[in-house]
């Protein structure tokens, strides 16, 4: 994690609210962006990462659908 985005305890403090949204919410799933890297820059991930987290984000989408 980037210098600027780890103070203190944000991380922990904000994945701790998104939990609990999704938790309440009947169509809301969330994608990790554990292990995942960052470029350079410190904010943005790389492309293969970008391309793994598309995945996720489209395991997690799937995981919300109305089943006929």
């Amino acid at each position: 994690i980037s210098e600027p985005w780890n103070l203190s305890d944000r991380p922990i403090t904000l994945n701790k609210i998104f939990r609990e949204i999704a938790s309440e919410l009947e169509f809301c799933a969330l994608a990790s962006s554990e292990g995942l890297i960052l470029k350079d820059d410190g904010i943005h991930f790389t492309a293969e990462s970008q391309r793994i987290f598309g995945k996720r984000y489209y395991d997690a989408y799937k995981s919300i659908q109305i089943k006929p």
